[in-house]
């Protein structure tokens, strides 16, 4: 399956567990097999309940691809390098399963190199921000989650042709797109532990340089990111 697909498998999933949270923690359905009657009860509080903020930091890896005139698609090298960020949510616990939404910012400094024989790309993202809804497992203080959304951020593009009579140029492109991903969490009273990764795509960016087969090129750019989260909750 295209990659292009995950988020509305995603999207499916998410969905399909919007009747769980529709009425916030008011709502859990539970089936008494012996009789056969159903009873509803509040989502009870647990260890991944309530809203809460926090710190990661790991490693992420662009994987931006370059489209010159020619129409030869070129991914390059990529670089790994050092992310660091923020994030904050809200999970709503109903017995072994979580539902909730995250948003969060990043920062990272890695970069994709396209080399010609006269020419040289790069694209460095500068930071990037995501807005998730989140549907996980839990068995007593440990969870597994999937998570999936919108994702935005900016992403610096270079162009150097000296051989071609073209300095270089830079161009700051804010790009829109999505991200999907995952991970497991481990709570212990208000801490919280986790190892997430995602995949995120910030879309397309058109850019022209006045260069013989660079005058209509086009960045699509998307990287990977995994990282070590630690959480704090604020509130039940």
């Amino acid at each position: 399956m295209s990659l292009k697909w995950v988020p509305v498998a995603v999207t499916t999933v998410l969905l399909a567990a919007t009747p769980a949270v529709a009425d916030g923690p008011a709502y859990a359905k539970r089936h008494d097999v012996a009789s056969h009657h159903a009873s509803y009860d509040r989502c009870g509080s647990g260890p991944f309940s309530g809203t809460y903020l926090g710190a990661s930091m790991g490693m992420l890896w662009l994987d931006s691809s370059f489209v010159p005139d020619t129409g030869n698609t070129n991914s390059g090298s990529t670089h790994n390098g050092v992310t660091g960020g923020i994030f904050g949510g809200r999970n709503w616990q109903c017995g072994g399963h979580i539902y909730g939404f995250e948003a969060d910012m990043g920062f990272g400094g890695t970069k994709t190199s396209v080399n010609y024989t006269n020419a040289t790309a790069t694209s460095t993202v500068d930071w990037y921000s995501t807005l998730r809804g989140r549907v996980g497992v839990t068995d007593d203080n440990f969870m597994v989650y999937l998570t999936g959304g919108l994702a935005m951020g900016t992403t610096e593009h270079t162009f150097t042709a000296p051989a071609l009579g073209f300095a270089s140029k830079s161009d700051t492109s804010f790009g829109f797109g999505y991200t999907v991903g995952g991970g497991l969490e481990y709570a212990r009273g208000p801490w919280g532990v986790r190892l997430e990764g995602l995949f995120v795509d910030l879309g397309t960016t058109n850019q022209g340089y006045g260069a013989a087969n660079f005058n209509s090129t086009r960045w699509d750019d998307a990287f990977w990111t995994g990282r070590l989260g630690v959480s704090y909750k604020i509130s039940d």
